[in-house]
């Protein structure tokens, strides 16, 4: 297979991933409700993605086998992550909500 083929493929996921990213922040910011709540969104969302920039460059740094251990912290740290972002998320729509 050819060099060309190699870096399409490779695009593919990143390329997903963005484009997922791009389309989940868009549908979050357009059903916020509030003011404080789209700050919250947009400010989360700086925050992640330059989580996963240091993640990826992590990756790339440390040599193998042990870049793959990053995984270890990585995966935990975005459950929890997306965890705190949703409560967060639901308690500033209830503030919101009662306060109206």
């Amino acid at each position: 297979m050819s060099t060309f083929w190699w870096i399409v493929i490779l695009s593919i996921g990143p390329a997903i991933g963005v484009w997922g990213a791009w389309i989940g922040t868009r549908n979050t910011l357009r059903n916020s409700i509030c003011d404080e709540e789209r700050r919250f969104v947009i400010r989360s969302t700086v925050r992640g993605s330059l989580g996963m920039l240091t993640f990826l460059v992590w990756i790339m740094v440390v040599p193998q086998p042990w870049n793959w251990t990053i995984w270890a912290v990585y995966g935990p740290a975005l459950a929890l992550w997306i965890r705190h972002f949703n409560r967060r998320q639901k308690e500033i729509r209830e503030q919101a909500m009662a306060s109206v």
